[in-house]
């Protein structure tokens, strides 16, 4: 691992652009998860590789390192690439293209979203040709009212991923960063997005937010439970989940995926069998992917659970952390961007505390409390503890109580998700018989905003610069590694053969 970093290392410094130092961090992980996978698979590779040339071992993944690093590079070096045009960009007035995201939340009562260029119309009117991606900031009035499942927004007029529309606005002058800026004020949808794929979604969007919207509070949470979207929720109930350390629970993640997964999974058993189970299952965590948008947490859930299907099917032990890593050399590979994601970093760090941490914490809790009990808590205790750190010097705040919180609302969560889907589901085969069902869903949507407002109301520290950052994740990081250690120690003393050492 260390030689593939280093090799990622190497093959940066000779590229001095913006943002290199930061995107280190992606070509180490991609290195290093690529050796981790290999290393799972030492069982089948060839005796003289395992264990005859560690030299040639050492350079081989030192090639490794370098060439992931080069691929992630260049490609996120080509996506951040500024825009290529013949026209004065001061002088523009309006700019076409695509819409490659859904439009997102941005500082300053404004939305933002990434669009893909076409062409670029100046103060003149002369039109000229374009390429290359922009980043789109476009005031919250203007973007909300075309959203899906506004009342405001015509049958063509809703923004989604896909799109083809026209901005009036300018371009923002100056260090842009990555991409050009473009300040927008008004947005027209000019055409329905290429293929079918892309109207279907935007048109499935659009049916599910008016369905959830008669809701209110319910339809809201629900919404974004299902979608990402979280325009329709209550924005006092989305402030008491950030101040209760659960923002979590809202992202689309692992957990979502899931829940899907078994609900598939389980129907499909009683259909066709257990093969055409998983079949089905994976084909549904395609479409949820799809619908809701490749989230960077989504894609790690996505392409683990595609690992571990191809690694049975191969006959292979597909072991946990071998499996994470892989997973983020391939998303890193294809998607390197996503590397400097928050979403991503506490995506992998949560599952990696999870996956190293959660089972040594388990043994220690069970001393004193019931498996039931200690396995969610230690799972909670693991996530929280690996990602603290980042979370305090990202967002500013450390909340002691998460792991309770996350506890408690966690499985309060997944039941409202779980009772969503098959609500959504008798839905379409019987809306009056839903309907009479709802107060069920109200119910428990109650209960989990008491629930979250309860522990946002609990005191959290405020982080103010980044060396008080970097001590809680290293008081948190040292605690876990010393629950593994005590564990570890314990497992001696239980060892039938420890009575027997030193004979």
């Amino acid at each position: 691992m260390c030689a593939a970093a280093f090799g990622a290392f190497a093959l940066l410094s000779l590229f001095p652009e913006p943002g290199a130092a930061a995107f280190l961090l992606a070509c180490s992980l991609a290195a290093a998860g690529l050796l981790a996978a290999l290393s799972s698979l030492e069982g089948a590779t060839h005796p003289s590789f395992r264990d005859g040339r560690p030299l040639r071992r050492w350079a081989m993944l030192f090639i490794l390192g370098i060439l992931s690093g080069a691929s992630a590079f260049l490609t996120w070096n080509a996506d951040r690439s500024p825009l290529r045009t013949l026209a004065d960009k001061g002088r523009a007035v309006t700019l076409e293209g695509f819409l490659l995201e859904d439009p997102l939340p941005a500082a300053g009562e404004r939305h933002r979203f990434l669009l893909d260029s076409a062409r670029v119309v100046d103060r003149d009117g002369a039109i000229f040709s374009a390429r290359g991606k922009v980043t789109v900031l476009i005031p919250s009035a203007e973007a909300l009212k075309n959203l899906p499942g506004r009342e405001t927004a015509g049958d063509g007029a809703v923004l989604g991923s896909g799109r083809k529309v026209s901005l009036t606005g300018a371009f923002i002058p100056g260090d842009t960063g990555t991409n050009d800026r473009f300040a927008a004020r008004t947005v027209t949808v000019m055409q329905e997005p290429d293929g079918a794929g892309g109207s279907s979604r935007i048109a499935m969007r659009s049916a599910l937010a008016k369905v959830l919207l008669r809701r209110k509070g319910t339809g809201g949470l629900l919404m974004a439970l299902l979608s990402g979207n979280r325009e329709y929720l209550d924005p006092e109930l989305e402030l008491s989940f950030r101040k209760a350390g659960l923002s979590h629970v809202l992202a689309l993640s692992g957990m979502h995926l899931g829940i899907i997964a078994l609900i598939v999974l389980r129907c499909g058993r009683k259909i066709g069998g257990l093969r055409f189970s998983v079949r089905l299952s994976l084909g549904a965590m395609l479409f949820f992917v799809w619908f809701a948008g490749p989230t960077p947490s989504l894609l790690r859930a996505l392409v683990m659970a595609a690992i571990l299907f191809l690694t049975k099917r191969l006959g292979l032990a597909g072991r946990g952390v071998p499996v994470l890593c892989l997973s983020a050399v391939l998303q890193l590979l294809f998607r390197p961007a996503d590397a400097v994601s928050p979403a991503f970093i506490l995506s992998y760090t949560a599952l990696g505390g999870i996956l190293l941490f959660s089972p040594p914490l388990t043994g220690l809790a069970e001393s004193v409390m019931h498996r039931r009990l200690a396995s969610p808590l230690a799972a909670s205790l693991a996530a929280q503890g690996a990602t603290c750190g980042y979370t305090a010097a990202v967002f500013g705040t450390f909340v002691p109580f998460a792991p309770l919180a996350a506890l408690l609302a966690g499985p309060l969560a997944t039941l409202f998700l779980t009772s969503g889907i098959l609500w959504l589901g008798l839905y379409l085969l019987s809306p009056n018989l839903a309907l009479l069902l709802s107060p069920l869903l109200d119910i428990q949507y109650v209960i989990l905003e008491k629930l979250v407002s309860a522990f946002a109301s609990l005191p959290a520290a405020a982080v103010r610069d980044l060396p008080a950052a970097l001590l809680i994740g290293i008081i948190a990081c040292t605690a876990l590694l010393s629950a593994r250690a005590a564990h570890n120690a314990l497992l001696q003393r239980r060892s039938p053969d420890a009575g027997f050492t030193g004979l």
